[in-house]
């Protein structure tokens, strides 16, 4: 996977928080036009990248809460609530 230029750690091993805070960062920079076009590219690219990462955390939470969900007979409960007791 990318690495930062400064050396930060590799995308594929960021929580999902930590991915959309690097993320909504990305954007900022982006929207607020302050960077060279080579630079905007790089940024893009690993906005990218860091979107990918977070679609792949969600379909695997999703799984997970799926196979929790799911009912003796194999279909998913609807409705079922996750209150701690």
């Amino acid at each position: 996977m990318s690495r930062k230029k400064d050396g930060a750690e590799d995308i594929g091993e960021l929580t999902f928080e930590d991915a959309m805070k690097r993320l909504e960062r990305i954007v900022s920079e982006l929207e607020a036009g302050s960077v060279s076009l080579a630079d905007s590219l790089q940024k893009f690219e690993e906005g990218i990248a860091l979107g990918r990462r977070c679609r792949e955390l969600l379909a695997s939470a999703d799984l997970r809460v799926r196979t929790l969900v799911e009912g003796a007979e194999g279909t998913l409960v609807e409705g079922e609530s996750f209150d701690a007791e």
